[in-house]
């Protein structure tokens, strides 16, 4: 039913917010050199699979022509756009966020801009096995060190968590360090948190 309702448009944009997030696209594989093009820096790369998204529903029909054709791009732009934090609202965010998108609908000779500026970026494209998650190891309260946007070293420290232990009577705390070279994606909006739930994601370099 998706699919049959957006099946006559050009270009899809899902759009969406984080938690606490810096801004970020998802675009697949097959329009990769494409993305450059929206004036987003941390860019998820996704396989040409269906896998039950929305972006995905529209671009599979146009995948399975590119391959009866041998073609790389056929039709069906998608892109899945995160705008930042569900949790604020803010004005000037909201101002560069449309800015962005009027650039790449100006891009796509959609619409035309009331201003010659440009957002210039640097852009930060991975596959999504670089987007990875830090789960909770233990019920307690966080402490975030590091924002949506950053970019953070292995080894460096990216958050403080705090729980009481009743069998010792006292709090314990331990230090969560960054596995990997990345940029913080998003971060859990909650500073109480439960075992296992997402604490941080992070593209890693």
């Amino acid at each position: 039913e998706l699919q049959n309702n957006f099946s006559e448009a050009d270009i899809f944009l899902d759009l969406h917010t984080g938690p606490v997030a810096t801004d970020y696209l998802y675009s697949s594989k097959r329009q990769q050199q494409m993305a450059l093009s929206y004036p987003i820096e941390n860019q998820i790369i996704i396989p040409n699979l269906f896998d039950g998204a929305g972006d995905e529903a529209f671009f599979a029909p146009w995948t399975y022509i590119e391959r009866l054709t041998n073609t790389s791009f056929y039709h069906g732009e998608v892109y899945t756009i995160e705008l930042g934090s569900e949790e604020n609202f803010c004005a000037e965010q909201i101002k560069i966020q449309s800015d962005k998108l009027i650039q790449f609908l100006e891009n796509r000779e959609i619409c035309e801009r009331t201003s010659n500026s440009k957002t210039t970026i640097s852009f930060n494209q991975k596959p999504l096995c670089n987007f990875k998650t830090y789960f909770c190891p233990q019920t307690g309260h966080v402490n975030y060190l590091k924002k949506p946007g950053e970019k953070i070293k292995k080894g460096e420290e990216i958050y403080n968590l705090t729980w009481f232990d009743p069998s010792k009577a006292e709090a314990l705390e331990t230090t969560i360090v960054a596995l990997e070279d990345a940029t913080v994606i998003n971060h859990c909006p909650s500073g109480n948190v439960l075992n296992g739930m997402e604490v941080y994601q992070v593209l890693e370099d």
